[in-house]
């Protein structure tokens, strides 16, 4: 199996598109080759969205070009009956 690494090399390169990763790897390293080229290409820091806690397969059907995902502050306002 290719690394997140090469793989992000491969789409930087342009021998393969962002949406093909899938078909070299499994979800979470094509999620890692897409965060490590957007950190490249951004100067980003980007690893806080690689720690989700959601099955990066599960999400393919419902996101294209998963890179990772993010906390959402929830709160409740006034009395719970």
């Amino acid at each position: 199996m290719t690394d997140a690494s090469d793989l992000a090399d491969r789409v930087q390169t342009g021998d393969l598109r962002l949406y093909e990763l899938e078909a070299h790897a499994d979800a979470d390293t094509a999620a890692d080759a897409r965060r490590e080229l957007l950190e490249r290409e951004t100067d980003a820091g980007l690893d806080a969205s690689g720690d989700f806690a959601f099955d990066a397969q599960d999400a393919e059907s419902a996101i294209e070009n998963l890179f990772g995902g993010t906390q959402l502050p929830l709160g409740v306002a006034g009395p719970v009956d």
